[in-house]
């Protein structure tokens, strides 16, 4: 196995935000690497930072979109 190239820990905090272009519409959420992407611990720490950055990619764009599937909230 080599060496880690990250710092990564399964409980580190995301937050995300989705906003279009009308004022006020907006979403947030928070989740960890590990609730959004599913990986725990010790495959974070067999993994590359390169491919961690790929699966939290990924794992933001599938939520976003399925934001974007359910419809929009005005904030008030």
């Amino acid at each position: 196995m080599s060496e880690k190239d990250h710092d990564y820990k399964a409980d580190t905090k995301i937050s995300m935000q989705l906003s279009i272009g009308l004022v006020g519409c907006s979403h947030e959420a928070d989740d960890t690497i590990e609730g959004l992407t599913g990986l725990t611990q010790s495959e974070l720490d067999s993994m590359s930072r390169e491919k961690i950055d790929e699966q939290i990619d990924e794992a933001v764009s599938e939520w976003s979109y399925g934001y974007i599937d359910r419809g929009w909230s005005a904030e008030d």
